[in-house]
Order: structure tokens, then C-alpha cells, then sequence
């Protein structure tokens, strides 16, 4: 097999991450910019409502446009990791079987 990494053209660069502890307000203006509480999608959000990018907050379009290896260091810098976004995006069902197999 061969694999041929590309650029990605239109991902979201900067140099400097500002992160601070997201507060309650941040996670409810998180959920009504994506319509949900939980996944990627909420996780994005809390980025944008919470991180400055080299001194300026971005809206939440920058912010799922940003290379994954810098989300998912974010995502980590404010606690999450990427086992608890997969248990969160999981259908309701899928959940609740593996909640019951713990």
C-alpha cells in the first residue's frame, strides 16, 4: 500500500494557544453554537468560546478547521482526552451497552 500525505490548504494557523479553564457560561455558549453537549462538536465549540488564537478568540468555523493533532491537543489541554469525546459521540444505544459491560 501506499500512502501520500497531502497538505492540508485551508486549515486554520497559528502560532500561540491562550487556553483557559472553561467556565459554565463557556460550556452553554458552546452547546447553543452547536446544538449539542457532548462530542467533537461540543468540543470545538468550547475551544472557540474558551482559546485565544495569537491573542484573538475565533469563531467556532475556524475552529473545526484546524488540523486534528492541534484539536486534540487542545481538547486535552482543557481536560478532555480522546477516550471520553468516542464514549460521547457514541449513538445512545452503543452507550448504554457499554456502560452495562463495565
Amino acid at each position: 500500500m501506499r500512502i501520500i500525505k497531502k497538505p492540508t490548504e485551508k486549515n486554520m494557523k497559528f502560532k500561540e494557544v491562550e487556553v483557559r479553564e472553561p467556565l459554565v457560561r463557556d460550556a452553554i455558549s458552546a452547546e447553543k453554537l452547536c446544538g449539542t453537549s457532548q462530542g467533537v462538536g461540543f468540543l470545538a465549540a468550547l475551544i472557540s468560546v474558551s482559546c485565544k488564537f495569537d491573542g484573538q478568540y475565533r469563531q467556532y468555523e475556524d475552529v473545526i478547521s484546524m488540523r486534528a493533532s492541534d484539536f486534540l491537543e487542545l481538547s486535552g489541554a482543557l481536560g478532555f482526552d480522546a477516550e471520553l469525546m468516542q464514549k460521547e459521540s457514541l449513538p445512545s444505544k452503543e452507550k448504554e451497552s457499554s456502560d452495562t459491560e463495565k
